[in-house]
């Protein structure tokens, strides 16, 4: 049976699923598009992505050449039609034909799409601004596999690489806690959940329109970081600093002499005395305990401060991220703290002498 939709919604839809794709066929059919009980499915083993799209057909097209297909038209209205294994898209002027491959992992596909008790996030706003904030701080090391992870806690969202440390409080989240995989996260950042359910080893979203977004969850404890954000808040002996609005140029520019081979060691300096602040940085080659410095920067700026402060060095990227969201923070004991409504980022610095 033919069926006639508008190019526009058949290409939305692919879009909405396409970061369900895999880039790899390691898992089969995981860089396809699966068509089945009406909706379009996308599966990596890492997310899971559907989207309603009424064609009534079944079976998986590999998903890159069908998008770019679709992108390439320029007809207004598409014909669908499963004829045997072959899919037919006919357009104004052109026909398509493509390979309609039966599932082989089909329950892979189903279980996004299975009966859910969905429950209603109290603010998805709140709580997609918590997972963008904490998307920044999840560590990118696969040999410390939690820490790649961000803890959703009934009202905390939270986030570390162990350097650097993100928590955000938000109205209450109605399931079990869990563990998603940062990047699963940032996928999760394209759109606006407003329900979600747990099953199994996953956890579900769905949107209003009815896209249905499946994540892997990880099945440890997180680490209980709740002394860390305590010793962070108490600003008894906390100095407040209002950086300067060039302040982000000036990392800038020293970062160009801060960058390293390994990224973990790239730090600046910086030093505060009366109503000024100084940064430095140096580019040095060479290994052992005396290496090469081929060049070096040094710029100083007025700045607030309300009291002594001991010079540090810092990771310069983790400050640039910080200083987009606040100016404002509180320097204590070996850390840097910046807030705002509803979340918290805390930078580890290392106390150094004048380098």
């Amino acid at each position: 049976m033919k069926t006639t939709i508008d190019r526009k919604t058949f290409l939305d839809a692919l879009e909405l699923t396409k970061p369900g794709l895999a880039n790899k066929d390691v898992i089969e059919q995981s860089t396809h598009f699966a068509f089945m009980d009406d909706r379009v499915v996308t599966y990596n083993d890492r997310i899971s992505i559907s989207h309603p799209l009424p064609l009534g057909i079944e079976g998986c097209i590999p998903g890159k050449i069908l998008l770019s297909v679709l992108k390439k038209d320029k007809s207004k209205e598409l014909q669908v039609e499963a004829v045997g294994d072959q899919l037919l898209i006919q357009a104004s002027s052109t026909s398509y034909n493509f390979n309609l491959e039966p599932f082989r992992n089909k329950h892979l596909f189903k279980q996004i799409n299975r009966p859910r008790t969905w429950k209603k996030i109290t603010d998805p706003d709140k709580f997609m601004i918590a997972l963008r904030f904490c998307c920044e701080t999840y560590s990118e090391d696969a040999c410390n596999p939690l820490f790649c992870h961000i803890h959703v806690n009934k009202d905390l969202v939270e986030s570390t690489n162990k350097i650097k440390m993100t928590w955000c409080n938000v109205p209450e989240i109605p399931i079990k806690s869990f563990l998603i995989h940062g990047t699963s996260a940032l996928d999760l950042l394209k759109y606006r959940p407003s329900y979600i359910a747990r099953g199994g080893e996953w956890v579900y979203f769905k949107l209003t329109q009815d896209t249905k977004f499946a994540s892997r969850i990880f099945d440890k404890k997180y680490k209980d970081c709740s002394h860390i954000r305590e010793q962070a808040l108490n600003l008894d002996n906390a100095v407040k600093v209002v950086f300067p609005p060039d302040i982000k140029k000036m990392i800038e520019r020293a970062y160009v002499f801060a960058k390293r081979d390994y990224f973990l060691e790239e730090t600046i300096y910086l030093g505060f005395q009366n109503d000024g602040m100084t940064i430095k940085a140096s580019n040095e080659t060479g290994y052992g305990a005396t290496p090469k410095k081929e060049g070096w920067f040094e710029e100083s700026t007025k700045v607030r401060v309300d009291g002594d402060i001991p010079e540090f060095i810092i990771h310069p990227r983790y400050l640039l991220e910080a200083i987009k969201h606040n100016l404002e923070c509180y320097i204590h004991n070996d850390m840097i703290l910046f807030q705002g409504e509803g979340w918290n980022r805390l930078l580890s610095i290392t106390p150094t002498k004048n380098p």
